[in-house]
């Protein structure tokens, strides 16, 4: 087996490079690096209501899902009157539908 060395006969233009900018990137963070940045999120009324509007569809999601089912005449439980498939299928086609509004806007 032949062992290979690599051949460092002269550093190229970007190991120069390199070498000049590594003092500069090892400087530590301060924490003034972003003070000029200006803070455009949503205020804190905005982000309470989102919140509270995520708690509620988390709430009321089971009880949807549940008076979705019907009781099967035959066995006495509950179970969907639809394929399982049509829910996915349904969701397609409203994402196709809010995808081509989004373009048009």
């Amino acid at each position: 087996s032949r062992t290979q060395t690599p051949h460092h006969s002269h550093a190229g233009p970007l190991t120069k490079t390199c070498r000049t900018m590594a003092p500069q990137m090892a400087k530590p963070y301060s924490g003034q690096e972003f003070k000029d940045v200006s803070s455009s999120g949503p205020s804190a009324a905005a982000k309470l209501a989102l919140f509270c509007f995520f708690v509620m569809t988390r709430a009321v999601h089971p009880t949807i899902i549940d008076a979705s089912k019907a009781v099967d005449p035959e066995t006495g439980k509950k179970g969907f009157p639809y394929s399982n498939m049509t829910v996915v299928l349904a969701e397609t086609v409203v994402t196709l539908v809010i995808a081509q509004l989004m373009c048009l806007v």
